[in-house]
């Protein structure tokens, strides 16, 4: 029987999240924006983009606790969100994004070792600028960060 990578990338989160099923302790919670400020704000932005309007609606987050696995799942009004979780066991971060169906693995080394190139990489950047305006007692600095955990497949 042939499996598709779609197939095996479902029975991989399934065979994942079976285990936090019957949590040793779990519980959600819900959030929701109900400033008039913001949800004014929101309807303006939301004629230019679709992710403006989906501001104001609740956010479910629900956390599972079993043996030495973590497993939070976020999910907004519109789509599965997605999972993250901590096998201590394995020494393993895992994301999963179910809305564009991907999954990424990382090692606690991996993922320590891109903090450590993270921080190298924001103190470059913090000289940079304090050798630009030594005047200034705060440096002034615009970073764009981006995240790079975990595979690019």
């Amino acid at each position: 029987m042939k499996f598709t990578l779609a197939t095996r990338s479902t029975l991989f989160a399934i065979l994942l999240t079976a285990g936090s099923v019957r949590a040793d302790f779990r519980y959600s919670e819900t959030s929701k924006v109900t400033g008039r400020s913001i949800v004014s704000m929101t309807r303006t932005l939301g004629a230019f983009s679709k992710n403006a309007r989906s501001l104001t609606d609740p956010q479910t987050t629900t956390t599972s606790l079993k043996g030495n696995r973590l497993r939070v799942k976020h999910c907004d009004g519109h789509s599965d969100g997605r999972i993250e979780m901590i096998d201590l066991n394995a020494k393993r971060f895992i994301s999963i994004d179910n809305t564009k169906k991907t999954y990424s693995s990382m090692a606690f080394a991996e993922r320590k070792a891109a903090r450590a190139r993270a921080q190298q990489h924001m103190q470059v950047e913090m000289a940079k600028a304090n050798a630009k305006h030594p005047e200034a007692g705060y440096p002034q600095v615009q970073c764009d960060m981006q995240r790079e955990f975990g595979d690019k497949n």
